[in-house]
This record gives structure tokens, C-alpha cells and sequence, in this order.
């Protein structure tokens, strides 16, 4: 991660599909500055100008915002992309999580202990693809099954013909 302590500016009518490093571009006519963060961990930093917010300050060389843009929302990059710890949930999971709450309506507490997350995990996660799902217009409608359990989810699996295996082995 390169911290970017210099960068040049682009006057454009319309914002440019590749946002390169190291270049804010301005857009007079849709009123917006745009550049990837100078911290190095690429987010794209959207700066809307207007009278009662930021100000583009232009001095016929250079150019300034007013106040100064800050970013202390985002989350550093502390590592290079596809490096680090991988996500205590794959997407499968997340998945088989929010099928188990909305069909099953098997409770997310009971859902974290199958996963070994915590509930606050398992919620998160749930919300997360239930909004993937209403953004594509999908939905997971409830069952005629209503689960309180573990021991209801196995009576279930075992009524359909489930095979379950009697112990869950790790990988490692």
C-alpha cells in the first residue's frame, strides 16, 4: 500500500470508467470531484460540491477542496488484495444461513452455534444477503416448517431422507 502525497487533476464533463491513481477529476457539469483515496487502499472518493458543502477552489494551476476531504469511514487496507484472513463465512454459508432463517425460521442463535459464529455474525450476514436478494428481485418465502432447534433441523433432515453423517470431521 503507497500512500499518495501528490496528484494532478483532470477537468471532464462526465467521469471516466477506469479511475487511474493519482488523478482527481473534476466535473464542472455534474458537480462532483472524484479521485482513489490517497492512503493506497484504492477506495473511490466521491466529493459532491455545493454551496452549503465542498468548495473546488481553482487558481489557474492548481487545484484545492474546501474543507479538506477526509476518509476517516473507510478501513485502511493493511494488506494487498487477496491476502489476509479469508471471511469467517463463505458465501454458501451466508447463503445456507439465510435460507435456514427465512424458510426454516430457525433462529439465528441456533444458526451461529451450527456455524460456531457468533449471532451478531450470523444477523449480519443474513441482512446482508436478504439486500443482495431484494436488489435482484428475489425473495425467500417461509415454509411449512417452523424450527426451534438443532434437534428439529436432524428430526427434519432424517423425515426427508437426509443422510446425516454421525460426526463432522475437519479438515484439519
Amino acid at each position: 500500500m503507497t500512500r499518495r502525497t501528490a496528484v494532478r487533476h483532470e477537468f471532464t464533463d462526465t467521469i471516466p470508467d477506469k479511475i487511474d491513481d493519482g488523478v482527481v477529476y473534476i466535473s464542472i457539469l455534474y458537480a462532483t470531484v472524484i479521485h482513489l483515496c490517497c492512503c493506497g487502499c484504492r477506495s473511490q472518493v466521491v466529493t459532491p460540491l455545493s454551496p452549503t458543502g465542498w468548495a473546488l477552489i481553482f487558481d489557474g494551476l492548481s487545484v484545492s477542496l474546501r474543507p479538506s476531504v477526509g476518509n476517516w469511514s473507510f478501513r485502511p487496507r493493511l494488506a494487498a488484495p487477496g491476502t489476509g484472513r479469508r471471511p469467517v463465512l463463505t458465501l454458501a454459508d451466508r447463503l445456507l444461513a439465510t435460507i435456514l432463517h427465512q424458510r426454516l425460521a430457525l433462529p439465528q442463535a441456533t444458526i451461529a452455534a451450527l456455524f460456531s459464529v457468533r449471532a451478531e455474525t450470523i444477523n449480519k450476514r443474513i441482512r446482508d444477503i436478504r439486500q443482495l436478494l431484494d436488489q435482484a428481485g428475489h425473495a425467500i418465502h417461509p415454509g411449512p416448517h417452523r424450527l426451534a432447534s438443532l434437534e428439529d433441523l436432524l428430526s427434519l433432515a432424517t423425515a426427508e431422507g437426509i443422510i446425516t453423517p454421525p460426526e463432522i470431521k475437519t479438515a484439519c
